[in-house]
Formats: structure tokens, sequence, C-alpha cells
């Protein structure tokens, strides 16, 4: 009987596969190969038809209250409970991606239908996963008003099991100008950020609630401060931010940035 890897060996081996069809071959093998393999690819979502088949039975209920129809490609259950496998959430992707995954019965109902999907799949991602990276990054003005509606609507960080899901997280991509409350509120729960990207927008100030947030993490690596303006001049974006800090009332970054000894900054 030929000799089979042990689970830890084969997740060790394929966590070096950087090529999705590698992977997905690999869950073609055997149902261990299956397995280790596919935790891996769904450390980021695959597929949003497969992500509200694993929803729970009372967030379907809902959906079927509201008249929310989502095809999924099978009536059976899902073979694994993918959300947990999940590490990695880009709010804008998902944000965009979820209208494409259903129809409403009136167009008027889109915003709404949106809303509670989103509230059901952000419920489910709480309760279930121990989030490693969280990214709020846009690319438009469009995308801006998708992130500051979702962040608006969705309050992810109040709900029961953010403390858990939230704070192993290690890596944060997002805007200088996200709501203080939101910050505020992602401090309460996130103390062990170790790359933190900022991303300047000179137009819209810094929020109050950033400098409190850099300020309580406690084995912060490495920092990534950048405006899409002017990469490359890094002592004209870190003068400029700080120059900012003061204007916004946020005079204690400038100390805070300079405390950070060991930092190293990208």
């Amino acid at each position: 009987m030929p000799c089979q890897l042990p689970a830890d060996c084969l997740n060790v081996i394929f966590e070096f596969l950087k090529d999705k069809v590698d992977l997905r071959s690999c869950l073609l093998v055997n149902r261990l190969w299956c397995e280790v393999s596919v935790q891996i690819l769904w450390k980021s979502i695959q597929n949003y038809n497969t992500l509200i088949a694993c929803l729970p039975n009372e967030s379907k209920e809902i959906l079927y209250e509201n008249e929310i129809t989502i095809t999924t490609p099978t009536s059976q259950s899902p073979l694994f409970n993918y959300v947990t496998f999940i590490k990695r959430l880009s709010i804008y992707e998902i944000v965009e991606n979820i209208p494409k995954i259903y129809q409403p019965i009136v167009s008027q109902s889109l915003d709404n239908n949106k809303k509670i999907i989103l509230q059901e799949i952000f419920k489910m991602f709480i309760n279930q996963i121990s989030l490693k990276t969280l990214d709020l990054f846009y690319d438009s003005i469009l995308a801006f008003h998708s992130i500051s509606n979702f962040i608006q609507n969705i309050p992810f960080t109040t709900y029961p099991g953010a403390i858990d899901c939230l704070s192993n997280l290690s890596e944060l991509t997002c805007y200088s100008d996200l709501t203080s409350e939101f910050f505020y509120l992602l401090s309460q729960t996130c103390h062990n950020i170790q790359s933190l990207s900022i991303f300047l927008v000179v137009e819209r100030g810094i929020s109050n609630g950033l400098p409190d947030f850099i300020s309580i993490q406690q084995d912060l690596k490495y920092l990534r401060i950048c405006n899409d303006h002017n990469r490359e001049d890094f002592m004209g974006i870190i003068s400029t931010y700080l120059h900012m800090c003061n204007d916004y009332g946020c005079e204690n970054l400038t100390e805070i940035i300079s405390s950070l000894a060991k930092l190293l900054i990208l």
C-alpha cells in the first residue's frame, strides 16, 4: 500500500504552489488532497454562489422573506464549510461582486437587497472566521462611495463575535479618511496589526481615529504611507501626512510614528 503523506506535510508543500491551476488539480487526487488544497484556495473567497450556499438556514430564511432569490449551481449542501477557511477579505471586491449573483424582482430593490445580503454574509464571517487580512482599498470615486456606504450600513465591527474574528488581524490596508467611528471600534479589538498600509487622501483629510488606532498596536513591523499622486517621493508624502495630522487635530501622530523605533517603513 503506498505511503500517504500526513495533512500537515501536504499543507506545507501546497503552500508553495502559487499557481491556482496546480492547486485545483490537487482537488482531484483524493479526499485528503482535496481537503488540504481547498483550505489554501479558500483563504480568499473563490466563488460567491458557493459563499451564499454556506449561509446558515436562519440567514437563508431572511433572504427568502425578502424575496431575494440566488440560484446556486447545485441544490446539494456544500462539500465543505468553505467560510471557515477564509483568512483574507477585500471589502471592495465583496461589495462589487454581490449584485452579480442575483436578479432583483424590482430594480428599485437593488440597494436594499444588496444591504440585506451583505449583512447576512458578514454575520456569517464574524461568527465563523478568524481574519488575518482586511483590505479596504478602492481605486475610484465610485468605489469610495461603495466602501463608505458599506461601513455606514454594515457595522460589522459591532457584531457579536467581532472580537474573536478581528483580534488576530495582522494586515490592514485602508485610506486615511475612513470614519473616526470605524477606527475607534476597530481599536477595541485589533491590537496586533503587523503590517499597516495607509493611502493618503489629501482632499478628504485624515480620520481623527487613525492616530489612536496606530498607537495601540503592539506588534507593528511595517508601515506603508503612500498616495496616488507621487508614490516615489516618500519623504514628501510623510511630510504632507504629518502636516495634515496637525491640521486635522491629530497632533500626537508625529510622536507616535517617531516612537516606533523598530518599524520598517516600506
